[in-house]
């Protein structure tokens, strides 16, 4: 039995461990809170517990099977060698996450990466999940550090101190309390149903021989209405440069999208690119947010799609 069985049968058995035993014991408590005319918030925070342990559980069996999918890729053998296997705690909004990871060494530049990881999206140095940061930001924008930790995870005690330095490390925010937010003149900003949030990247070759990848990302309203056959994008506003964390980039479009417009009159804000992750975290910072694939890549995939049915691309495009 292959490594890969042993995981997705580890996946099932937790399940079915949730559904025999989890399941069971939540309808014995809600039996006898029923019984005695309990409370019910007690059934409620008793699932919300088993329901995060599960999550946890299968968090965990995720982060090893990509983590051995990467080991033994035929392709990763030809350009990489397994270094060593490392422990590693990832904090969540299940809850605490202890795993392993496989360091490998390049056989090309000796560079040195945890490459399920970097697959995943996950930085090598990070002890919380985007989620959880994102999160907890967003909570202190209107409580006490130590309540916006409370409020964002129980199972966890995080300090203010932890949750200072979590904001810190996402870069400058501005200092902005819910009360600021109620005497900002709501007539001021922009009343839109729809906005677009498009992403984009490019390698830039330096001097040095070596590159670099700026992220470009512009926000605007749409197609402007103009007598011009070339389309113009109406109030767009650019963001773009070199982020040593993507999270900067998209805390600076979410604080330019709540001062520019009032959020509660969008229905949708449409967040578009070529399917990179890092454009596809822009959803977890982004209020109201939808991923769509750009138009460049729609029109490649059903092109390839196509290929021996060109009939059928002025049906579908």
């Amino acid at each position: 039995m292959t490594k890969q069985n042993i995981e997705r049968m580890s996946l099932m058995n937790i399940i079915q461990d949730f559904m025999e035993n989890g399941i069971k014991n939540l309808f014995e408590l809600l039996g006898k809170e029923l019984k005695n005319k309990g409370d019910f918030s007690k059934f409620v925070l008793e699932l919300k517990k088993q329901l995060d342990s599960l999550g946890i559980e299968i968090c965990k069996t995720a982060l090893a099977v990509a983590d051995e999918a990467i080991r033994i890729e035929p392709n990763r053998k030809n350009q990489w060698v397994v270094e060593r296997r490392d422990k590693k705690t990832l904090l969540t909004t299940f809850g605490e996450i202890k795993y392993e990871r496989t360091y490998y060494k390049s056989k090309k530049d000796n560079e040195y990466k945890y490459l399920s990881n970097e697959f995943l999206g996950i930085d090598c140095d990070d002890r919380m999940d985007l989620s959880l940061k994102a999160q907890l930001v967003k909570e202190a924008v209107d409580v006490a550090y130590d309540k916006s930790a409370k409020k964002t995870i129980e199972s966890i005690d995080l300090s203010s101190q932890t949750v200072m330095n979590t904001i810190r490390e996402l870069g400058e925010i501005p200092n902005i309390t819910y009360k600021d937010q109620c005497q900002v003149e709501e007539s001021k900003k922009t009343k839109v149903k729809y906005l677009y949030v498009e992403a984009d990247e490019d390698h830039v070759a330096l001097q040095n021989g070596k590159s670099v990848m700026p992220r470009l990302v512009y926000v605007h309203e749409g197609d402007e209405h103009s007598n011009s056959k070339r389309k113009k994008l109406k109030n767009i506003h650019y963001f773009s440069g070199i982020y040593n964390n993507i999270e900067e980039l998209w805390l600076e479009v979410v604080d330019y999208i709540y001062n520019q417009y009032d959020i509660d009159n969008i229905e949708n804000i449409f967040v578009s690119g070529d399917g990179a992750a890092w454009i596809k975290q822009g959803i977890s910072w982004i209020p109201k947010s939808v991923y769509l694939l750009d138009r460049f890549h729609i029109n490649k995939y059903i092109l390839k799609a196509t290929t021996h049915n060109h009939k059928y691309r002025f049906h579908i495009w």
